[in-house]
């Protein structure tokens, strides 16, 4: 197996790789399209620079990096989006691009490298344990699966709602 790390050239195939993971990884979330994908890269918020690398194995995209350079909040950070194709996973590709971050952080004058895990997959948490990663904030999601609503109570508490708004606007 040859890898290869380098700056993003085709940012289709950043798009596929990142594509691939959000599918795998969350699939209860739909993924942005490829024009919302492709319009970030050209035109990213401001207050930030990027730089986005592919990974290649054997001459394929399997790997996908996008570092965010904040320089007007926490410019001792980077922030980091990283995607490996599943399955690429556990091969060394997450490494070589964290490990190309982490020298690209350090000649910018960083300090911290900081990106998002999701811990109730396997894959995430393995990795960030494999980096020596530490735990920061954590965020939980919640989902509330509208199919399993009871219609006649969920009618009955509007009707009540409505009997306490009366006189009130918007």
């Amino acid at each position: 197996m040859s890898l290869l790390v380098g700056p993003l050239v085709a940012a289709a195939d950043a798009y596929e790789i990142f594509r691939a993971c959000e599918v795998h990884d969350k699939p209860d979330i739909p993924v942005i399209s490829r024009d919302n994908f492709v319009a970030r890269l050209a035109h990213p918020w401001p207050g930030s620079d990027h730089e986005h690398y592919l990974a290649f194995v054997d001459g394929a995209p399997v790997g996908y990096v996008d570092m965010e350079l904040p320089y007007l909040d926490n410019p001792g950070s980077v922030q980091v989006e990283l995607s490996v194709l599943p399955g690429y996973r556990r091969r060394g590709v997450g490494r070589a691009l964290i490990d190309m971050v982490v020298e690209r952080a350090r000649v910018a004058g960083r300090k911290t490298v900081v990106g998002q895990v999701l811990s109730r997959h396997p894959d995430g948490s393995l990795f960030a344990a494999a980096m020596d990663a530490k735990p920061g904030l954590e965020e939980v999601r919640s989902r509330l699966d509208l199919r399993t609503l009871d219609q006649a109570r969920l009618g009955r508490r509007y009707a009540d709602a409505w009997r306490h708004a009366v006189g009130s606007t918007l």
